[in-house]
């Protein structure tokens, strides 16, 4: 992976008649929402292992053993942070919400564009640099 690091923004100039707008967002229950292939399932457990006694309204027998286990990718999994990046901008990419030419990602060259993007795992930045009489005015960074 090549997740952006905000010192990257010092590399904005900006001319005197020009300031950053941004906004930025974050998908809170981002990675409870993606799912572990099944084959993973089985290595990703969690607690002891249970009888199915008192349990059965939600399917469990008694008599029979149980252990938890994540449906969803876990935060600390090995792979989670490069599953969770290239998922967020896969899904940007499918809603025409990425920005190619803007994206800011580490040991790349700093585009050269007035609308950067920088996602981070689950978070999202989009900044404009803007003539300062116009900054109140929607742009191409408002659009993303």
């Amino acid at each position: 992976m090549r997740l952006p690091l905000g010192s990257m923004l010092t590399r904005i100039v900006l001319a005197p008649h020009r300031t950053v707008r941004a906004s930025g967002y974050d998908l809170a229950i981002y990675f409870h929402q993606i799912a572990e292939h099944e084959s993973g399932i089985s290595r990703n457990v969690v607690g002891w292992v249970f009888d199915g006694a008192g349990l059965e309204e939600f399917g469990g027998v008694a008599g029979r053993r149980y252990i938890l286990a994540l449906r969803c990718i876990g935060m600390g999994d090995t792979n989670a942070v490069d599953v969770a990046e290239q998922t967020h901008l896969g899904i940007l990419a499918k809603h025409d919400a990425l920005f190619l030419p803007g994206l800011l990602a580490w040991g790349y060259d700093f585009p050269d564009t007035t609308t950067l993007e920088c996602i981070y795992i689950d978070d999202g930045i989009v900044i404009g640099v803007v003539d300062i009489s116009s900054a109140a005015l929607p742009g191409p960074d408002s659009a993303l």
